[in-house]
């Protein structure tokens, strides 16, 4: 008499093949989560590039234009030995492209300067602009700020937070001039100016960005006395 042989998986052979797909799943799994959190991470690195290059990028473009005058009214105050009315006030000689620190640090943090955004050869009252710096006592953080067309000072004016401080917390902000005076008589002053611009995400700090950007003003500042401390 013959006996019919069992058909099916074995106890073993089931356990065996549960273990299997368990380890495999698991590393599946495993390999989902850490893409998932590495592709969050770009996400989150890629935001925090987009809102400081665009703030740097709007920095360099607005400062390249302080105190500029077309060549033909350049040439008129060098002929005439007249001062730059975007660099001072012609009553009592007020420097108006300046860096000043706030806050108490260590470096120059907020800057002022005056553009023809109107291009009438006339300083308007409604032509001083600014950059800084400045502690956001309601998030806690630090934020990018703008003046806007009347920041006279850095503690006064109509003064703008260009950056998110519930999102973005400002590291540093620092404006280091570089002064060339140029020609025979040193009365043209080539204006350079490095910007350094950091800052993490609110959320997860070792989400960090630093950035650096080197600036010329668009012509050089003319100077009659050849010695008055412009751009530094």
């Amino acid at each position: 008499m013959q006996l019919s042989r069992q058909l099916g998986f074995s106890l073993l052979e089931l356990l065996i093949s549960l273990t299997l797909g368990f380890i495999i799943s698991a590393a599946a799994i495993g390999l989902f989560i850490n893409t998932a959190n590495s592709d969050f991470h770009q996400l989150k690195t890629l935001r925090l590039n987009q809102e400081l290059r665009g703030i740097m990028l709007l920095m360099v473009r607005e400062i390249r234009r302080a105190a500029y005058l077309d060549p033909a009214g350049l040439s008129l105050l060098i002929g005439s030995g007249e001062w730059n009315p975007f660099i001072y006030d012609t009553n009592n000689n007020k420097r108006l492209f300046s860096l000043e620190r706030i806050d108490n640090s260590p470096t120059y943090n907020c800057i002022l300067f005056t553009s023809d955004q109107n291009a009438n050869g006339r300083l308007d009252e409604d032509e001083y602009f600014g950059y800084q710096r400045r502690y956001d006592t309601r998030s806690k953080n630090y934020t990018v700020k703008i003046g806007a067309k009347t920041a006279t000072s850095c503690n006064s004016g109509n003064w703008e937070s260009i950056s998110d401080e519930n999102t973005i917390n400002i590291g540093e902000l620092s404006f280091i001039p570089y002064p060339q005076r140029i020609g025979q008589q040193q009365h043209l002053i080539d204006c350079n100016i490095e910007i350094h611009l950091s800052g993490y995400l609110v959320s997860d700090p070792s989400v960090s960005l630093n950035l650096s950007e080197s600036l010329s003003l668009r012509n050089p500042i003319y100077d009659p006395s050849g010695n008055a401390p412009i751009c530094q």
